[in-house]
Order: C-alpha cells, then sequence, then structure tokens
C-alpha cells in the first residue's frame, strides 16, 4: 500500500495534539487549563481513578487515533475495524494457565487486533495495516502477545503494514532500556514463537513498525520514532 505509513505518522501526530488537548483540558474534577487548538478539539476526557490519580491507557491513546482517522482527509478511502479477529490462531495459555511464551498453534484460538485499516479497493475491503495499542506496560509478556500477531506472515502479506504503539507516562521507561529489550523478538527465539513447520521459513516473518508517545517534563506528549530503538533483526532482511 503505497504511502500508507506516512498516512499512519500524519494521523498519528493528530492523534497526539488531541491527547495533549484532552490532557491539559478535559481531565474529570481535574484544573483545567483551557486553552486549546481549535483545530485539535476533542471531546475525549481523561477520567479519575477512587484514588483521584489521572488514568491514561490504551483506551484514551486508541479513541485519539480514531477520532484523527475520520478527521484526516487523506484517509476517506480507508475505513476500519476495532478488535478485529486475526487470521492465525493463537496459544496464551494452555490449561488455565498463562503460558511461558506466546506461540502459533493449530489447536489454538483466534487473537485480536485492537485496530485494522482496510483499504477500499473496488467494491473489496481488503486489510492495509494491524495496530497493537498499549500503554505504560513493559511487561515482556504482555508484549510478545502482540508481536507473536503482528510478525505472523499469515496475517498479511508483505504490504499490509504493521504498528505498534505504546502511550508513556512514565518518564523512567520513557522508553527506557527494559522497553527496549522486550519490544524485540529476537532471531533465536523465532522458532519458540511460530514452531509449525509452515514457518520454516522464518525470513518471512514480517517487520514491525514501533511508535512511542512519551509524556515530556513540560506536561506535554511527544513521539519517540522507530530510529530512536536499536537496530535489532527479526531476520536477515528485516528490521523491527
Amino acid at each position: 500500500m503505497e504511502g500508507i505509513e506516512l498516512k499512519i505518522d500524519n494521523i498519528l501526530k493528530v492523534a497526539i495534539n488531541k491527547i495533549n488537548c484532552a490532557y491539559s483540558n478535559n481531565q474529570e474534577s481535574g484544573t483545567n487549563s483551557g486553552k486549546y487548538n481549535e483545530e485539535y478539539k476533542t471531546k475525549l476526557v481523561f477520567p479519575k481513578y477512587s484514588g483521584g490519580d489521572t488514568r491514561v491507557s490504551e483506551q484514551e491513546l486508541r479513541f485519539a487515533f480514531i477520532e484523527a482517522f475520520n478527521q484526516c482527509e487523506e484517509t476517506k478511502d480507508f475505513y476500519y475495524s476495532i478488535e478485529t479477529p486475526t487470521i492465525d490462531k493463537y496459544r496464551f495459555s494452555k490449561d488455565g494457565k498463562e503460558t511461558e511464551y506466546p506461540f502459533v498453534s493449530n489447536d489454538g484460538e483466534s487473537g485480536k487486533f485492537d485496530m485494522v485499516i482496510y483499504k477500499k479497493e473496488g467494491n473489496d475491503l481488503k486489510r492495509a495495516v494491524l495496530i497493537e495499542f498499549k500503554a505504560n506496560d513493559s511487561n515482556v509478556k504482555h508484549l510478545k502477545k502482540d508481536l507473536v500477531k503482528l510478525h505472523n506472515p499469515v496475517e498479511g502479506n508483505e504490504e499490509v503494514k504493521r504498528y505498534f504503539i505504546e502511550l508513556f507516562t512514565n518518564k523512567s521507561e520513557a522508553p527506557g532500556k527494559k522497553f527496549k529489550e522486550n519490544i524485540i523478538i529476537k532471531k533465536e527465539d523465532l522458532a519458540k514463537h511460530y514452531p509449525e513447520k509452515r514457518y520454516n521459513d522464518l525470513n518471512n516473518i514480517r517487520s514491525v513498525n514501533v511508535r512511542c508517545i512519551c509524556l515530556k517534563k513540560q506536561g506535554m506528549f511527544d513521539e519517540y520514532k522507530q530510529d530512536d530503538f536499536p537496530k535489532f533483526i527479526p531476520s536477515e532482511q528485516k528490521q523491527l
């Protein structure tokens, strides 16, 4: 899908501005500034926990992204779905217990992508972008659950782009060493996640675009792009 990466990054930039607008102006029972750029005005609210802390979760990130997607002129030929079933089957638990690592399994269950963007071609809607959202989560098992789906070649050919987008409010992990290590499925571990014989050619494992949105000292969210990450590779040719 030519140029789809540019569209995603443009949508993400608008989403970041909407998040900043909501974070500055729309906190439940908060001291809100009342200052916003009319272009990024949003009805998104950051709610409070019972203890009084502001919740910042992947839900705020996802809905800000959807709102930006719907307002973006360059996405007029694109559509989306939420909590979209995967094509392949996965194992995340066995006998009621979480497995050591997630893996593809013929006797597993369909997973879900947080969001899938479709390109309309004639009368058909074809998957163009697979997206997973996260917030304040560097847990290796949680990250691998998303990555094993995004890297999977069964979920789409090389034209189908894959994005992992995380929102951080914890400055110590924005994004910290732990996150940078855990966001990678290293080449030597691929066979554990893709044990079926149909994955003998692990060079077909798809690349994933990583984007991080981090809260800065001045209380505004900003974007870290993929180039800020080490050049780990899941195969000889492909880069995370």
